[in-house]
């Protein structure tokens, strides 16, 4: 029973914990829960046009959005490119973001500050340090602030550091940068990569979504929008691991059919150790009821010390885990425990340790006291 436990403590903690570090990881790529991306398709028109959204079709984004009540922000890739800060170099991209990203992004800061309106409008050159990007540089959040982030031989190129993102395995590996004219500018001298983010929480997103789009084809004729989102991937990342812990949880159920059967031997040669014990209970006026419950209580007891030991050995099976997985690997993972689901695993146990003792516990209850006697 105890090794049954065990298994479902690690399987489902784990599972959990991974559903969880998955979903934040994904988010931090593609978005906040409800968020759309929004980017150019296809141009059946005009095949040597823009390869990205233009200013015009970003400040219609940008109006639509506002009237419908959907927050939003923009991000424009404006380079692919080598960043060296300090003495270190890594290849990463320069996004060009609004100060409203955070409504959109997972933008939580581990040290200094966010990007505000006054860095867009003054056109200031200063940069947040990405997750993904701080953990490949393998330093402390607080040793970037105020450091010089160059990602070209241009003056213009050069960005000081006012604040670092948490870490993260995914999401965009690079600086962000203010969205100011001066970005505008070297996104028209080298498009990149445009994205109108929206967030449509607490709305229908494929229908807002699809507004959009067609109110889009409407206002730009041969253009059109490509939409993503997390939500989409988060749903088949959770549907794939759950199919993974079902799996895991039939190999935990066999264990737990196991031990019931083998609490079921251990009271059966309880039962036909202890006969005299019965026999001289019986004597001194114990019923037959007396018995049996004795023999059931003395099951349940087993299986609930197998159950809480399983639960504490999962348990620190499973820390330990997520410890070494941090310090070791350096993955920003959360240890998830499903309360709730754990306390169930140790009730089903008792149960299962009640079922088991049934059986023992009638034939004890059932002894012939004058033949137990003689036997002593």
């Amino acid at each position: 029973m105890l090794i049954g436990v065990w298994l479902v403590t690690i399987i489902v903690t784990l599972g959990a914990t991974a559903q969880g570090f998955v979903a934040d990881e994904t988010h931090r790529s593609f978005g906040l829960s409800g968020v759309a991306a929004l980017t150019l398709g296809d141009t059946a028109g005009d095949p040597e046009g823009p390869r990205a959204l233009t200013a015009r079709e970003l400040n219609w984004l940008r109006r639509r959005a506002t009237e419908l009540g959907l927050p939003h922000a923009a991000e424009v890739t404006l380079a692919q490119t080598s960043l060296r800060l300090g003495d270190q170099v890594e290849f990463g991209s320069v996004v060009a973001v609004t100060d409203d990203i955070g409504a959109v992004r997972d933008f939580r800061l581990v040290a200094g500050r966010a990007l505000t309106h006054s860095d867009i409008s003054n056109n200031r050159r200063v940069a947040v340090v990405s997750g993904a990007l701080l953990r490949r540089l393998k330093v402390t959040p607080e040793s970037l602030l105020g450091a010089s982030a160059r990602s070209g031989p241009e003056p213009s190129d050069i960005y000081s550091v006012v604040g670092v993102l948490v870490p993260s395995l995914t999401g965009d590996n690079g600086l962000y940068v203010p969205n100011g004219s001066e970005a505008r500018r070297a996104q028209r001298d080298r498009p990149g990569e445009v994205e109108f983010l929206v967030n449509t929480s607490g709305a229908e997103q494929a229908a807002v979504v699809a507004l959009l789009q067609n109110e889009f084809a409407t206002a730009f004729p041969d253009r059109s929008l490509v939409a993503a989102g997390a939500d989409p991937a988060a749903r088949e990342v959770a549907r794939l691991s759950n199919a993974f812990v079902a799996v895991l949880a039939l190999l935990a159920a066999a264990a737990l059919v196991v031990g019931t059967l083998a609490i079921a031997s251990v009271m059966s040669i309880s039962v036909r150790q202890r006969e005299s014990e019965v026999g001289i209970r019986r004597a001194f006026g114990a019923r037959a009821s007396d018995i049996y419950k004795l023999f059931l209580a003395e099951a349940s007891f087993l299986a609930f010390t197998g159950g809480v030991c399983g639960v504490y050995l999962g348990l620190l099976v499973v820390v330990t885990a997520t410890r070494v997985a941090r310090i070791a690997f350096d993955v920003p993972i959360q240890l998830v425990i499903p309360a709730t689901v754990l306390w169930t695993a140790v009730v089903i146990t008792v149960a299962l340790g009640v079922v088991a003792g049934l059986l023992p516990a009638r034939t004890a209850a059932r002894l012939d006291v004058i033949a137990a006697l003689r036997d002593e």
